[in-house]
């Protein structure tokens, strides 16, 4: 919910997005996360590092592959960040705590939310394509 992370915490996601960036050859993995379990709390600090387009979106945001099972990603619209346009294809996001994110035209395809709580989110225009939602929570979500 935009908690703070530790400044150890930091510097190794840090590094990820530096291992990322400075190695043209990515191989198997998706994105800089791939296979790193996230928290929420994370997730809003590589979001803030990613930069915002003008309309404050995060397209330079990469969760693909990364697990975020169990994560609390309600911190959305608490704290004014959002998550629309963020890359998480084939993300874990299993049993995670969506309700009332803003996640629209963000690419979930392939990802796994089964169990997730969606309920309020607006996922307008999100890229669902191979999606598993079994057992989501999706009271109100915003799925135009």
């Amino acid at each position: 919910m935009g908690d703070q992370i530790s400044a150890d915490r930091q510097a190794e996601l840090q590094r990820y997005i530096d291992r990322w960036q400075a190695d043209a050859e990515h191989g198997e993995r998706r994105g800089p996360f791939d296979r790193v379990a996230l928290t929420g709390a994370d997730v809003y600090w590589i979001a803030e590092q990613s930069g915002r387009d003008e309309q404050r979106y995060v397209p330079n945001l990469h969760l693909a592959g990364a697990h975020l099972t169990d994560a609390d990603l309600r911190f959305a619209r608490l704290v004014g960040a959002d998550l629309s346009a963020a890359h998480m294809e084939r993300a874990s996001i299993w049993a995670a705590m969506l309700g009332g994110a803003n996640i629209h035209e963000a690419h979930l395809e392939g990802a796994v939310l089964g169990f997730a709580l969606l309920d309020k989110a607006d996922l307008q225009g999100a890229r669902l394509e191979g999606s598993t939602l079994s057992d989501a929570t999706l009271e109100v979500a915003d799925l135009r």
